[in-house]
C-alpha cells in the first residue's frame, strides 16, 4: 500500500491561500496521480456525473458555448482519431464519438476511465456513421499512444491541473500527426485564488495552476508548435438591448460588448495550437477541385481483351487529397459509374482505383485504370474523383471524363 505524504498545505488554516507553486514543490506527479483517483473515488457515486454537461442547468450553457467555440475551428470530420486529453467520466469523448470521430480518451485516474466506460457502454447515443472509442490510462508522464497518432488533440479545463507541463507538451506534440491541431480551453490569470479553486486544493489536492498565456506560447513554440490563435468571445450571460445590437450592426463600437470581451479573454482562452501546416484534406468536401486527362475519349476493344486507360490527375483544390484504405473516409479514388446511354443516369458501379500516395495542391498523377467490361454492346462512362463518404468531385463543379466504349466481338 502506497503511502502519501501529508502535504504542508493540506494542514494550512481555512483561512490561508493555498499557493499551487507549494503544492507543485510539496507533491510528486504519482501523488497528484493519486488524489485525483481519490477525487473520483468520493464523487463517482454522483449520478449527476454522468449527466455532465447537462446535470446542472446553471453551469450546461457555459459549457456547451466553450465546446462549440473550441470545435467551431478545429476542423474535426468524421474518421478522425481525438485525443480528449484528461478525458475525466468521458462526457466530452462522448460527443467527439458522436460526431463519427475515433475518440481515445486519456486520464490518471483509473476510477474516472472505469466511469466512463460505464457512460459509453450502459447510455449508447445514435450516431451517423460508426466510429470506435478507447479510453487509456495515463501514468503523468507518457502518453499512451503511438507518435503521430492522432489528428487532434482536446484539451478543456485539463492542462491547468498538470504538474509536469513541459513532458505533457512533448507528448502532445510526439502523438499528434503532421498538420494537427491542438485546442485548449483554460483559465487564464489568478485562477488558483477563486474560492472553488481553493476548496478543490484543500479538500482534494487537485493542482489548479494559474496560467500565462504568454509563458504558454513559449512553451508550446519551444516545443515545436506555430500559434496561439485564439477565439475571440464574450461572456455567455451578456445580453443586449436592440438598440445595441444596432450599432453593432452598422459596425459601431458598444461598450458592453467590448468590456465582455475583455473580461471573457482575461479569465479564459480558448486557443488553437498547430504541429507543421494547417491545410484541410479530403474529408472535407469545400475546396476539393481536379483536373482529369486522357488521350482519348473514344474506345474501341474486343470482349475478352485486357483494356488500361492513362489519366492524368491534377489537384487544382486547395485540399490534400488522402490515400488510405479502400472505403476510409475521405480517402480519394478513381471511380467509374456506368451511365445510362439515354437517360445519362447512372446505371451501374464499374470499380474504384486508390491513388497510390496522397497529394497536395498542385500535385500532378499520372495512373493507369482497367475498364472492365465484357458483354458486347455501346457503353458510356463516367470517371471522376471520389472522396469516400464525403462526394464525387463533379459535384463540386470539377468536369468528369465521359467515356465512350464500343466493346465489339
Amino acid at each position: 500500500m502506497r503511502i502519501i505524504r501529508e502535504s504542508q498545505s493540506a494542514r494550512c488554516s481555512e483561512t490561508t491561500l493555498i499557493d499551487p507553486k507549494k503544492l507543485l514543490n510539496e507533491l510528486s506527479v504519482e501523488e497528484f496521480n493519486f488524489f485525483s483517483n481519490e477525487y473520483y473515488k468520493k464523487i463517482g457515486s454522483s449520478p449527476s456525473l454522468l449527466a455532465k454537461p447537462f446535470s446542472d442547468p446553471f453551469e450546461t450553457p457555459k459549457h456547451l458555448v466553450r465546446l462549440g467555440l473550441m470545435w467551431e475551428n478545429l476542423n474535426l470530420a468524421p474518421g478522425m482519431k481525438v485525443l480528449d486529453f484528461g478525458s475525466g467520466t468521458g462526457w466530452i469523448s462522448k460527443f467527439l464519438w458522436q460526431m463519427g470521430c475515433e475518440v481515445i480518451g486519456v486520464d490518471v485516474s483509473e476510477e474516472a476511465l472505469r466511469l466512463a466506460r460505464i457512460l459509453f457502454e450502459k447510455y449508447p447515443v445514435p450516431k451517423s456513421r460508426e466510429s470506435c472509442w478507447d479510453f487509456r490510462l495515463f501514468d503523468g508522464y507518457k502518453l499512451p499512444l503511438r507518435d503521430d497518432e492522432v489528428d487532434r488533440i482536446v484539451c478543456y479545463d485539463t492542462f491547468h491541473h498538470v504538474p509536469n507541463q513541459k513532458t505533457i507538451v512533448d507528448e502532445f506534440y510526439r502523438v499528434l500527426a503532421d498538420r494537427g491541431t491542438i485546442v485548449l480551453s483554460e483559465p487564464i490569470g489568478a485562477h488558483s485564488k477563486s474560492k472553488s479553486s481553493q476548496a478543490e486544493m484543500r479538500q482534494h489536492k487537485v493542482l489548479e495552476n494559474d496560467l500565462d498565456l504568454a509563458e504558454l506560447k513559449a512553451l508550446f513554440e519551444y516545443t515545436g508548435f506555430t500559434g496561439p490563435k485564439l477565439k475571440v468571445a464574450t461572456m455567455p450571460e451578456l445580453l443586449i438591448d436592440f438598440e445595441e445590437w444596432q450599432k453593432i450592426v452598422k459596425k459601431r463600437r458598444v461598450k458592453s460588448v467590448t468590456s465582455s470581451m475583455g473580461v471573457f479573454g482575461r479569465l479564459t482562452a480558448i486557443m488553437y495550437f498547430q504541429k507543421g501546416e494547417s491545410l484541410l484534406d479530403s474529408r472535407f468536401a469545400d475546396g476539393l477541385a481536379c483536373s482529369l486527362k486522357v488521350e482519348r475519349r473514344q474506345l474501341q476493344i474486343r470482349k475478352d481483351e485486357a483494356c488500361w486507360l492513362d489519366i492524368e490527375i491534377e489537384n487544382t483544390g486547395s485540399n490534400l487529397w488522402l490515400c488510405g484504405p479502400e472505403g476510409s473516409i475521405g480517402t480519394v479514388a478513381i471511380g467509374i459509374q456506368e451511365l445510362d446511354l439515354e437517360t445519362r443516369e447512372i446505371k451501374a458501379e464499374r470499380g474504384r482505383v486508390g491513388l497510390e500516395k496522397d497529394a497536395l495542391p498542385g500535385d500532378i498523377l499520372k495512373m493507369r485504370i482497367p475498364i472492365n467490361l465484357k458483354e458486347i454492346g455501346k457503353y458510356q462512362l463516367r470517371i471522376d474523383l471520389v472522396s469516400e463518404h464525403v462526394c464525387w468531385f463533379h459535384e463540386r463543379g470539377a468536369e468528369p471524363i465521359i467515356l465512350d466504349v464500343d466493346v465489339i466481338d
